[in-house]
């Protein structure tokens, strides 16, 4: 990836030329990386010199996303630790297998239930576990997502030419111009109605590839409440994590 000097620091970003856009773009992830969407032919000098411009804003969210990531508790994988699907909490409870098996995880019951391999030490549990997690909400979010896309695709007279899990880092959710949504694995640790504003944004996106008021009117024809959504998202967001 591209290096720019900003203030005397050499900082790293991501760089994405889109056929469709009409004008440069920046984006900070909760994680601190950086990433510019760019029209086809902007010169890595204008991208630079929109960074330099940009450089005020672009420490200041680090530094307000590396407090937020510091004031959330890391999950230790412990037994009892608590892990959020959907809104709701549910308690980890751990059980020793054979050694040699790599481990699984599922819900049941009202908690999460992990089989580990009793030769892990901490960092490697840790390491599994934290896995394990991610390939769990991959799945089990891709099914609800696909119930909901249903639900609401319905009412807004449009269906997506795919649907896929990822982990992304600056967005929760995003749909191309080719019809295809893509969701961050971690929204479905928010409440439901959290998860339905995104998957109701991605698809009015479907039918308004902009942000115009006509697209935030078919958002509220369908999610009148949707602000609360947002604001919800804006407090809480960084807390979706593992």
């Amino acid at each position: 990836m591209p290096f720019v000097d900003l203030n005397g620091e050499l900082v790293e970003y991501s760089l994405i030329f889109r056929p469709n856009k009409k004008r440069l773009t920046l984006r900070v992830g909760w994680d601190g990386t950086i990433r510019v969407s760019a029209p086809l032919g902007v010169a890595i000098g204008t991208i630079e010199e929109f960074l330099r411009q940009k450089a005020k804003w672009i420490f200041a969210k680090r530094t307000e996303f590396a407090r937020l990531r510091a004031s959330v508790p890391k999950k230790t994988y412990s037994p009892g630790d608590v892990f959020h699907f959907l809104g709701q909490p549910y308690p980890l409870h751990i059980k020793e297998t054979l050694v040699g098996t790599p481990g699984s995880l599922q819900l049941s019951e009202g908690h999460f239930c992990a089989e580990i391999n009793p030769s892990w030490d901490a960092e490697t549990r840790r390491e599994r576990l934290s896995h394990l997690f991610r390939e769990w909400y991959q799945r089990a979010g891709y099914h609800w997502a696909l119930r909901r896309i249903a639900v609401y695709g319905e009412k807004l007279h449009c269906f997506p030419a795919k649907v896929a899990i990822r982990d992304q880092k600056t967005r929760w959710g995003s749909c191309t111009s080719k019809g295809a949504i893509y969701l961050n694995w971690r929204i479905f640790m928010a409440p439901r109605h959290v998860v339905d504003y995104v998957i109701v944004h991605e698809l009015a996106h479907l039918r308004h590839f902009d942000h115009s008021p006509r697209f935030w009117e078919l958002v509220e024809s369908v999610l009148p409440t949707y602000a609360d959504a947002k604001a919800w998202l804006k407090e809480y967001g960084l807390t979706l994590d593992l």
